[in-house]
């Protein structure tokens, strides 16, 4: 099984003076593709998300999420993660939560 050439991929690496390689005879676990997948997906929305600072962006990034994203609770803690980092982010992000 592949993995799509736009999923970002963190990979061991040997490296010394003169070569940086991958370590060789490593796997991804057929149980973990989907999994990682996922996660990757809610990276690259999330990027995508920070650089147009649109509310509903990060909205579908938080929906990508592939632990419990469509749960109360879910979205009771991206409200609150919000509210106490607002002096953080940007604040057009606070109408994302009008998505929740």
């Amino acid at each position: 099984m592949a993995f799509k050439i736009s999923t970002v991929l963190e990979y061991s690496q040997m490296l010394d003076r003169n070569t940086c390689a991958p370590v060789p005879n490593l796997a991804v676990p057929d149980a973990l593709h989907g999994s990682i997948s996922a996660i990757s997906s809610y990276q690259k929305l999330l990027s995508e998300a920070i650089v147009s600072e649109d509310p509903k962006d990060l909205y579908r990034a938080l929906f990508a999420y592939p632990l419990a994203h469509d749960s109360k609770a879910f979205w009771a803690l991206c409200r609150e993660l919000l509210r106490i980092n607002r002096d953080e982010i940007p604040r057009s992000f606070q109408a994302a939560a009008d998505y929740f």
